[in-house]
């Protein structure tokens, strides 16, 4: 049983960061949405189903026996990651809905003409800057937590796993 939870454990002692700014990047629009237009417990639901979902790529991620691959394996996830989350910021901060399957439709159906008048007509040199902003602020704590190794203890595992 010990080993069960040393296992399960794993996420929260050895990925703890990469578990946080997974979780982070996926949850935080959802939850913040479902906020905003006032089902709050959904976005209680929201933000636990995407706990569950960032712990289980973070335990997947853990077994992986090489650092290089663990590492490889944590770029591929967090790249699409972070490029959803930008696209989420843009959609709600410059045009006011929330990017849907509906969106990217809309988006999928459009030529290239098209695509590049959108974008000289909405693309500003504010928007530019927020979304580089939004990328150096994540490569930058990614940058912090190589100096200072963020991890929890025993104690915060057990506390992770929900236990006393």
């Amino acid at each position: 049983m010990k080993k069960i939870f040393q296992y399960l454990g794993r996420p929260f002692k050895n990925n703890f960061y990469f578990l946080l700014v997974l979780f982070l990047l996926i949850a935080f629009m959802d939850v913040a949405y479902s906020f905003v237009i006032g089902r709050w417990l959904w976005g209680i639901y929201l933000a636990f189903c995407n706990l569950l979902i960032s712990y289980i790529l973070t335990l997947l991620v853990d077994t992986f026996p090489s650092k290089w691959i663990r590492k490889g394996v944590q770029a591929l996830i967090l790249i699409p990651a972070i490029l959803f989350f930008v696209i989420d910021v843009v959609c709600i901060g410059e045009f006011h809905f929330y990017f849907t399957m509906d969106a990217a439709g809309i988006i999928a159906g459009t030529n290239i003409m098209e695509a590049w008048e959108f974008m000289r007509m909405f693309l500003s040199v504010k928007l530019v800057l927020t979304i580089l902003g939004c990328f150096l602020v994540i490569i930058g704590t990614f940058c912090y937590n190589k100096k200072n190794k963020l991890r929890l203890g025993d104690k915060g595992v057990v506390l992770g796993l929900g236990g006393g």
